[in-house]
């Protein structure tokens, strides 16, 4: 038992390895080359955010706000990646094509499964702090 266990992290790790390997020589190349095109602003942010979130797919912050203790939603950690970037919540809110008060909800969720409600701490500074 303890073999297919300890074969079935290897294939794991050999997985993740190889998806990060494929994204970064496959992937964000053309990204690059299409950064490189006369893109109008919107496009431009659209672009960054992708090759943000493809990069941050394998990183160990995407992981821990999925893991189960945080329990964030998906439309919470796409904020949350978006706020760790800098982004306002105007721009977030233009982004994701939602208004302001929907990401100051999905913000104060957010706080709230972090541990910061009703504390003085910035959430991005928080945000950028994780691992």
């Amino acid at each position: 038992m303890t073999v297919l266990l300890k074969k079935r992290e290897e294939d794991k790790n050999e997985l993740e390895e190889k998806v990060l390997s494929n994204i970064k020589s496959m992937v964000l190349p053309y990204i690059e080359k299409v950064k490189m095109t006369m893109l109008d602003t919107t496009q431009m942010n659209y672009i960054s955010i992708m090759e943000s979130h493809l990069n941050e797919i394998t990183s160990p912050f995407r992981h821990k706000l999925t893991s189960q203790s945080l329990n964030l939603t998906p439309r919470e950690i796409q904020v949350a990646s978006l706020i760790k970037d800098g982004k306002t919540t105007k721009e977030i809110a233009e982004l994701m094509n939602v208004c302001p008060g929907a990401v100051a909800l999905h913000r104060n969720h957010i706080r709230k499964k972090l541990g910061l409600n009703n504390k003085k701490v910035n959430l991005a500074s928080h945000l950028s702090s994780l691992p």
